[in-house]
Formats: structure tokens, C-alpha cells, sequence
């Protein structure tokens, strides 16, 4: 059991594009932050991205006017509304970060393949305010693209398949056999193996054919 089937190397490559992208792009916000020169604000770390992300607006307020609650005199007020009231100064250029990471959120929250809380917690930054892809999620992101054998039956089905490709292979190679003549047929066999829809490729077990089978 646990035998590996199939690596997905075309779909780890574009997931790692991916990640490199969003890498950069929060990197680019990370930077905008720390243009700000906001008083008193510390850096943004890893552990700032999931509420970052969540609600920028919320999240940039509480960098610049602290989490507690926010006293004028002895009054309680609400940050927003002094904000835009002008009975607190706001620091050039924070409207636009705030627009510029709920965009970047935005984006994430609608994508299929990525995801706010997966970005939130796949992205490390580092001391200099870059972010990157995290170890553990490059793992993960490798681990996704493996297809592997759950049960000795499924190791026999894809051990009995290789051997089938090996044979089927020799003959493709000698221009015997035309792998998408023999694919057209809805067969078992058909089903079980993928052929190559072009000249030079190679017949391979079908990873889902063989993770199918639950006896």
C-alpha cells in the first residue's frame, strides 16, 4: 500500500507559479504598509496575514489607533467615524492601503484554487517584509499532486496495469498500436490505462481507475 501512481508535475509547477505570484503581490502590500510610517505600528509578521486578509479596514485601524477602545477626553469613540470626521488625523497613503489589500483579499476570497484562509495561512513574512510560501505548504501543495494506493488491492490492480503499459508501449513504439484508436473504445481496459493523445507519448495506469476500487 501507499505505492505512488502518478506525480502531477504539470499541476505542482502551476500551483508553485501561483504561490510565487501571491507571494509577491502580498509582499508589494507588505511594503505599502511599512511606507506608511505609521507611529508606533510594529511590522507586519505572519501572524498579522489572517486578520489582514479578513478585514483590512479593521485590521489597519488597530495597527495605527491600538485594539483597545479608543477615548477622547474620558469619551469612548468609534475609530472609523474619527477618522473620517477628522476629529483624528488620518496618515497619508492609508485609505489606499486599505483599498489596495482589500482588492489583493478580494481576489483571494474568489479564487478556487487558492482561497483566503488558505492564503492566510500558506504565506510567511520574514523580517524584511517579504513573504513567501511556506515549507509546510509546499508540502502540501506536493502531497496534492500525488496520486497513491490506499489498499493492497489497489497495489495489485496498478501493478498488473504496468505491466499491461509495458506491453502496450513496446508495441506503440514499433507503430503497431495507435494509442487513441485504442482509446476511443469505451472498454474496462480503456478506462484503466491513458493513452497518449499525441505521437510520442506513453500509455499509464489511470489514477482514478485504480483509487476507485474500494474492495
Amino acid at each position: 500500500m501507499a505505492t505512488l501512481i502518478y506525480y502531477d508535475e504539470s499541476a505542482y509547477n502551476t500551483a508553485v507559479r501561483e504561490a510565487s505570484y501571491i507571494a509577491a503581490q502580498l509582499t508589494d502590500l507588505v511594503a505599502q504598509f511599512v511606507a506608511l510610517a505609521l507611529p508606533g505600528a510594529a511590522p507586519i509578521t505572519t501572524s498579522d496575514l489572517p486578520d489582514l486578509l479578513a478585514d483590512p479596514a479593521t485590521w489597519a485601524l488597530g495597527k495605527f489607533l491600538g485594539n483597545g477602545p479608543l477615548l477622547l477626553g474620558n469619551l469612548p469613540v468609534n475609530a472609523h467615524k474619527a477618522l473620517e470626521s477628522g476629529l483624528i488625523d488620518k496618515p497619508s497613503g492609508l485609505d489606499a492601503f486599505i483599498a489596495a489589500a482589500k482588492e489583493k483579499a478580494g481576489w483571494l476570497s474568489g479564487s478556487n484554487t487558492v482561497g483566503l484562509a488558505r492564503a492566510a495561512s500558506s504565506y510567511t513574512v520574514d523580517a524584511n517584509g517579504v513573504v513567501s510560501f511556506s515549507a509546510a505548504a509546499m508540502k502540501a501543495t506536493q502531497d496534492n499532486c500525488k496520486k497513491i494506493t490506499a489498499t493492497a488491492a489497489q497495489d495489485d490492480l496498478l501493478a498488473d496495469l504496468l505491466s499491461v503499459c509495458t506491453v502496450l508501449n513496446r508495441l506503440m513504439a514499433k507503430n503497431i498500436l495507435s494509442g487513441p484508436l485504442v482509446s476511443q473504445y469505451q472498454s474496462n481496459l480503456a478506462n484503466a490505462l491513458i493513452f497518449p493523445q499525441t505521437g510520442g507519448g506513453t500509455v499509464r495506469p489511470n489514477p482514478a481507475f485504480i483509487l476507485s476500487l474500494t474492495r
